[in-house]
């Protein structure tokens, strides 16, 4: 699972392909909305593409 940050709030992606720079280390862990957690062993930039484009 991976997480990558829109500037507003966390987002989790399983696609690490989507990344364009990963830094792999603990950075502590994420709460989920049913109230579990998730341990954050990375953070990257993304390059989403859509119909419209880049």
């Amino acid at each position: 699972m991976w997480i990558f940050d829109s500037g507003a709030t966390l987002h989790v992606s399983p696609r690490k392909e989507f990344f364009t720079s990963y830094t792999s280390s603990d950075f502590g862990v994420l709460k989920m909305g049913n109230d579990s957690v998730s341990k954050v062993i990375g953070v990257g930039d993304v390059c989403l593409q859509t119909n419209m484009g880049m």
